[in-house]
């Protein structure tokens, strides 16, 4: 992937629709988040699609986790540029890998980090428990 692009890199998670695998960009330790989303069909091991989130809202970054639902990939937040906390969940539609839908879980616009990683923990059980 780094030949495609320098900064398609620095991910947490994947998951796939059956057909691709997605993977899902994270936040580094330095405060430094990760933006964009790599898909790769499985079918070739060949094909990469690159998705920014930043394009659609500048605070698309930084997940610690995904899944699917078989039609759209849902972005489980973390935290942001700079390690602010974010409570925005993006929806990315795989059919075209270019829809992408934002949903403000955080009643304030910023969700507080123990929230986050509830969301996180209990996103690590369902995914886990469906493999």
């Amino acid at each position: 992937m780094d030949r495609l692009n320098s900064d398609v890199k620095g991910f947490d998670w994947g998951f796939t629709d059956g057909r691709c695998g997605i993977f899902v960009p994270f936040q580094r330790s330095t405060g430094f988040s990760f933006r964009k989303v790599a898909r790769v069909d499985l079918c070739d091991f060949a094909t990469v699609s690159v998705l920014d989130l930043t394009l659609m809202d500048s605070d698309l970054n930084g997940y610690c986790g995904g899944l699917t639902d078989g039609r759209y990939g849902y972005f489980v937040p973390f935290t942001c540029l700079g390690g602010v906390p974010s409570g925005k969940v993006a929806r990315v539609d795989l059919s075209d890998f270019k829809t992408v839908n934002v949903l403000n879980i955080s009643a304030d616009g910023i969700a507080s980090e123990m929230m986050l990683r509830r969301i996180h923990q209990r996103t690590l059980r369902v995914l886990s428990a469906g493999q």
